[in-house]
């Protein structure tokens, strides 16, 4: 079976464009064109409509491509289980994960790393909740780093925990609902203006699950991508942010803050490492959720 062919169908689907294609390919344009009409003859059938611009996948195309992708997926697969007997010293990990929690989770954690497999290279994919698990059911990225939300897709994925961490609300000065306390319940802010994270990232999916079950609808004032960038509002006074921990350790304004957990048992959510339901964990993928988890099991709740 001829996998480079497979993947080189594969990537034009991706980039919907034989150039672009061919430039991430490193091979010619003409040169993928001539592949693309080899694999259409051999298989008797058009892959791809020319007629739009972007190329759009024919039906055929769709089960081509699907069908190469779990092709692709169980070769590499197999590489990974025979790297893994020769002792995994060599290979790629390539990583999903939100962009803030990237530079609060892996530093310390990869140097650490790299000095028991200094050959094996970590490619970083970023980006919100949604689009990373996208990556990782089309095979994109091997592994995930995210919080649990309720659209966890267990039938897709497996998880296994990192560590729980707790969830805050943020506000430039002390609550008068809270009487005191260092907890909020929610059902008692609704009168005030929320800065939240955009929908799409792991966050809003639960603060937004948190509303729901304290029977509150927001009064938003601000919608931000960034939970640093949410914490900096309500350190303003503009309105209240909720941001999980790793948030306030990393803030340079933490000083300026009122933080409260929520609820008197607390909000928290399990961060886990995500992979699909058929990866194979080699021996450095194994180490590196080891260290992850040594690194953030004394995180205090």
């Amino acid at each position: 079976m001829d996998f480079r062919r497979l993947t080189y169908i594969v990537e034009v689907a991706k980039a919907r464009s034989v150039t672009a294609a061919a430039h991430k390919l490193y091979i010619s344009q003409p040169a993928l064109s001539q592949v693309l009409a080899q694999v259409e003859a051999e298989v008797g059938v058009k892959l791809f409509d020319r007629r739009e611009s972007p190329l759009r996948l024919t039906y055929a195309g769709e089960l081509y491509v699907a069908t190469a992708k779990e092709i692709l997926a169980s070769y590499e697969t197999m590489k990974r289980r025979l790297a893994d007997v020769a002792e995994g010293n060599e290979g790629k990990i390539t990583l999903g994960l939100p962009v803030e929690r990237s530079g609060y989770m892996l530093p310390e954690v990869l140097a650490k790393f790299q000095k028991t497999f200094p050959q094996v290279s970590l490619l970083l994919e970023e980006g919100g909740g949604k689009r990373i698990l996208d990556l990782l059911e089309n095979h994109d990225v091997d592994l995930v780093i995210l919080p649990k939300s309720e659209e966890s897709q267990e039938d897709k994925f497996q998880r296994r925990l990192i560590y729980p961490e707790e969830i805050f609300v943020l506000a430039q000065k002390p609550l008068p609902e809270t009487q005191g306390k260092d907890y909020v319940e929610m059902k008692d802010l609704a009168a005030y203006p929320f800065i939240l994270v955009k929908p799409g990232h792991a966050i809003r999916l639960r603060t937004d699950e948190i509303f729901r079950r304290s029977g509150v609808t927001p009064r938003i004032l601000l919608e931000t991508a960034s939970n640093l960038t949410a914490a900096q509002m309500a350190s303003r006074g503009l309105g209240l942010a909720i941001v999980p921990k790793r948030t306030i350790d990393v803030l340079a304004v933490k000083d300026q803050l009122q933080a409260y957990t929520i609820g008197i048992n607390h909000e928290t959510w399990d961060v886990d490492v995500i992979a699909r339901k058929d990866h194979y964990f080699t021996r450095s993928e194994e180490y590196l959720i080891q260290l992850m988890q040594e690194e953030f099991s004394d995180v205090t709740l």
